[in-house]
């Protein structure tokens, strides 16, 4: 991708019906752009452009409201429209130039024209040039509409991506969001904006850094590669920047959550992959727990974003604060963990285990609430042994008990919302089939896909990394 975006020459008219029906015309100078094209605009309603050495005819038979037509460019027809409130945009031969009417009773109709040649070829010295598309006035004000429909946030800028194409969007002097290429139905649209007061999401340990940014596509779009947002920082602005991360707001909870970091100090910048669209900021947590045998792992960010909302604490070991990712998981931390980020409100109000449970008073003491609910939702139903129900709080769960569990949490979620494929496991046979529709489910929900070898370990113990994985992820589909 060059990160150079072309140079764009512009020049517009502004064009009445009059009641006869003829054209009354006012066009700018173009002196400097005759070599290269050339707009006429006929009474009888016909605007024929020329870009050499090819042709092409749009046809607007003189009304504001009509179809537009492309008759020939490059030997094959093509037509594009993009309609929102009401207005229409045609968008023709895109690689070339662009012509869009306004659907009103005053027909605005603005001719962009890009030669992909113009520009320093291999780059510039400003890196956080804008390669997103350029976006007229029109779809501007509609996107910069999109964005301050949420309260308290103000409009930055916009960008129109295009499909199978890198996009970089400069936001201010302090991000860049990088959109890598990839197909797109469509035109899409992508409003940027920015809280007005970050003050107000700051709350315990969490302080903002620069801003908190707004992200909206139009239409709504679910992106097949992440985007990464990157924002810059000063050293003096992080005591710590192990504690810095980008985080994302839960509209939902009223809470922080982390999202990743990738930390450059030489660069002075931090990078994560967003999960999704919607508020994102680089905070420092001066309350994030450091897990010494966290770091550089492949779980690190779903074990943080736990942490960040105080789902796992991690334990004592000498002087540092350890997470244990390679140990199994009991069945009581599971459920401690699982349930009190799903149902938070159940778990306050739960009381004792039942007396139907043998072995209840082996349960530990900060871990009753927790199991209780998980029965009372009946996300969890114990073990029958020697004719009486076992909870085996101690026990390390397995895999297939652990996807049973979350899967019955998502009992309501519809697959036809998935955003995973079906998979093939190589050792699917070995799979319990009271667990088989769990399994099924959370692969297409994109929860669970099993390891590279392309096995699933039904029956294996689920380490902790693992299970904070699945959790993580249960969290993005809820």
């Amino acid at each position: 991708m060059n990160d150079i975006a072309p140079k764009e020459r512009r020049f517009s008219s502004i064009i009445w019906a009059a009641a006869s029906s003829s054209w009354i015309t006012r066009l700018p100078c173009m002196a400097e752009l005759v070599a290269e094209a050339v707009l006429r605009l006929h009474s009888e309603g016909i605007v024929h452009k020329r870009l050499s050495p090819d042709t092409i005819f749009v046809n607007n038979e003189g009304t504001p409201n009509v179809d537009l037509t492309v008759l020939k460019t490059d030997n094959e027809p093509v037509t594009n429209t993009y309609t929102q409130n009401g207005k229409t945009t045609y968008l023709v031969n895109e690689n070339s130039f662009q012509l869009r009417l306004h659907a009103d009773q005053a027909v605005t109709s603005e001719l962009l024209v890009n030669n992909a040649e113009v520009g320093t070829p291999g780059g510039s010295d400003d890196s956080q040039q804008q390669t997103g598309g350029q976006v007229d006035q029109m779809l501007q004000n509609i996107w910069k509409r999109l964005i301050e429909q949420e309260q308290d946030v103000e409009f930055i800028t916009s960008a129109e991506l295009t499909a199978n194409q890198e996009s970089r969007v400069k936001i201010r002097d302090r991000a860049v969001l990088r959109i890598p290429a990839q197909p797109l139905q469509g035109r899409v649209g992508l409003g940027v904006g920015a809280v007005r007061s970050p003050q107000k999401y700051e709350y315990g340990g969490l302080k903002v850094i620069g801003d908190i940014y707004e992200f909206k596509f139009d239409p709504p779009t679910t992106l097949q590669k992440p985007a990464e947002l990157m924002v810059r920082f000063n050293l003096e602005e992080l005591p710590d920047p192990n504690r810095a991360a980008i985080y994302w707001y839960n509209e939902q909870m009223k809470r922080w959550e982390y999202v990743g970091v990738r930390l450059d100090l030489i660069t002075g910048t931090i990078t994560a992959q967003l999960p999704h669209f919607s508020k994102f900021a680089l905070l420092y947590n001066a309350d994030l727990p450091l897990f010494a045998d966290m770091h550089n792992r492949w779980s690190q960010d779903q074990v943080y974003r736990l942490a960040s909302i105080g789902a796992v604490n991690g334990v004592q070991s000498g002087n540092a604060l350890a997470f244990g990712p390679e140990r199994a998981i009991t069945r009581q931390e599971f459920a401690k963990i699982s349930v009190g980020i799903a149902s938070a409100a159940s778990v306050a109000a739960t009381g004792e285990l039942s007396a139907d449970f043998a072995d209840r008073d082996e349960v530990a003491a900060w871990a009753k609430p927790y199991l209780a609910a998980a029965i009372n939702h009946r996300w969890l139903g114990g073990t029958e042994r020697d004719g009486q129900l076992h909870l085996d709080p101690s026990v390390p769960i397995t895999r297939a008990e652990a996807i049973a569990i979350i899967g019955r949490m998502l009992e309501g979620k519809s697959i036809g919302e998935s955003r995973g494929a079906s998979l093939s496991f190589s050792d699917e046979a070995d799979i319990p089939d009271w667990a088989k529709p769990y399994v099924d489910k959370l692969v297409k929900l994109g929860v669970i896909n099993g390891y590279p070898d392309g096995t699933l370990h039904p029956d294996a113990e689920i380490s902790r990394e693992e299970a904070a994985a699945i959790i993580s992820h249960m969290l993005d589909v809820r």
